[in-house]
């Protein structure tokens, strides 16, 4: 006869594996967070904070993810596992802490999706706080384009503050001031939520004294970047077209990320600033335009497939891969025959893409 001691202790065993075997992996719980239903949602979050530890990698991909209730919810969900951690937040920062200044120490200690990157990722909230602290700290790591980058890439609300700070710190040096603007940029088309706390009646009224502000011509394309995204589409569209009209080549390059951003709305300004005097901007808007929806345009790459300029050449290829018309693929077959190789690869590359739809 068996004994009920362990006859129970059997029963216990089957039961949590028929459990575990109900149970959604980690990474469909993360999708579900994304549900319709209210009810899904909090079961699965319920679900995902039983998991605990198990659950982290999930998450963190989470936070990356399209959806921006998806990335909401699984930021806060880590939070909320980490606290449960053994361990608790003191150590959590202190680990972080030690993770960004060995960051800071090595040449590539912040390259995205590095091993310590990765090690930031896992850490959630607390990593950002502890690059938002040393961002703020000043000395070197504040002129730190890859701090600036790492930043926005683990976005929280406190960074992103922070990265709104550095544009307008006059001890930031230019291309940190830049990257910060493009941060801030990418955190708002990534996660419009992270970025609501910078919305403000005064904004506009930042970006007109950015604009009015001397010296370096690009701190000034980088303040008015940001100042615009912090209003509101209306007020980016109206910075991007008056920088568009700069003297200084470097605010037009700006310009046209701007108004790519913008989308249909920034076509027209993109369609001037394709043909402007300086190759680097017509590379940059031709680029912007391969990112506007809409109907097909494909003049601005008819007329850049005989630049003298390799670059613009291979941009117009690119293009073409969005905008071109049957009446556009002669210029494509000129394209594939060009002296270049870059303009041969990318011209191969967008036939390539036409001939798979």
């Amino acid at each position: 006869m068996r004994h009920p001691l362990a006859a129970g202790l059997v029963a216990a065993a089957t039961f949590a594996l028929l459990a575990l075997a109900a149970t959604p992996g980690a990474r469909d719980l993360v999708r579900r967070l994304g549900a319709q239903s209210s009810g899904e949602r909090d079961e699965a979050a319920r679900t995902l904070l039983a998991l605990g530890a198990d659950a982290t990698d999930a998450l963190v991909a989470g936070t990356r993810d399209a959806d921006a209730g998806i990335r909401h919810r699984s930021r806060a969900l880590l939070a909320a596992v980490h606290d449960r951690a053994d361990g608790g937040v003191a150590e959590r920062r202190a680990e972080a802490r030690s993770l960004v200044l060995a960051a800071l120490r090595e040449p590539d200690g912040l390259e995205p999706d590095g091993p310590l990157d990765r090690r930031l990722s896992r850490l959630g909230a607390v990593a950002s706080e502890e690059l938002a602290r040393e961002a703020r700290r000043g000395g070197s790591s504040l002129r730190s384009p890859d701090l600036v980058v790492a930043l926005g890439r683990h976005a929280s609300a406190e960074s992103v503050a922070t990265l709104a700070g550095l544009v307008r710190d006059g001890r930031t040096s230019v291309s940190s001031a830049v990257e910060a603007a493009r941060a801030v940029e990418a955190v708002r088309v990534r996660d419009p939520e992270a970025v609501a706390g910078l919305r403000s009646a005064g904004a506009v009224e930042a970006l007109d004294a950015a604009l009015a502000r001397p010296g370096d011509p690009l701190r000034r394309a980088a303040a008015a970047l940001h100042a615009a995204l912090a209003a509101d589409d209306a007020a980016a569209r109206d910075v991007a077209e008056r920088l568009a009209h700069d003297d200084d080549a470097r605010v037009r390059i700006e310009a046209a990320r701007l108004l790519g951003r913008i989308g249909l709305r920034g076509a027209a300004s993109l369609e001037e600033l394709a043909a402007d005097p300086e190759t680097e901007v017509r590379r940059a808007a031709l680029d912007a335009l391969a990112e506007v929806p809409g109907a097909p345009r494909p003049a601005p790459a008819e007329r850049a497939a005989t630049d003298p300029d390799p670059g613009v050449r291979a941009a117009a290829a690119r293009l073409l891969a969005r905008d071109a018309v049957p009446a556009s693929l002669d210029v494509l077959a000129r394209l594939e025959g060009d002296a270049s190789a870059a303009v041969r690869a990318a011209a191969a590359r967008t036939r390539a893409t036409l001939e798979s739809r």
